[in-house]
């Protein structure tokens, strides 16, 4: 019998380096497909350029993996304030660092993408 784990992916990498990110999407996929439950997308330091107008392209496939399941994104409010991002639409919200902690606690799993 084959557990169901929960993940947590921490995402600092930049939007610029959109392979990390598509990989991460690709795992996030396999995990549905395997039973699993991604559960929380926290972004993080250059991680939140992902809600930057250059970025709409990757943000997309982003808020696809969201609607596919329920996969929360998170941009961390500190990154967010230093990027000087000006708005946040859903599925997109803005979290401070308890949002991970919190995250980290209550998923089986909890995967850093540098």
């Amino acid at each position: 019998m084959t557990q169901t784990l929960s993940y947590t992916f921490m995402i600092t990498a930049s939007p610029e380096q959109a392979l990390k990110h598509r990989r991460v999407l690709a795992l996030i996929e396999a995990l549905k497909r395997a039973g699993h439950c991604p559960a929380q997308a926290f972004f993080f330091g250059q991680g939140v350029q992902i809600g930057l107008p250059w970025a709409t392209e990757l943000a997309t496939e982003w808020q696809q993996a969201s609607a596919d399941s329920e996969l929360s994104l998170t941009l961390c409010s500190a990154s967010y304030e230093r990027y000087a991002l000006d708005h946040c639409a859903a599925p997109w919200q803005i979290g401070g660092l308890g949002v991970l902690m919190e995250a980290g606690f209550s998923t089986d799993r909890v995967i850093h993408v540098i």
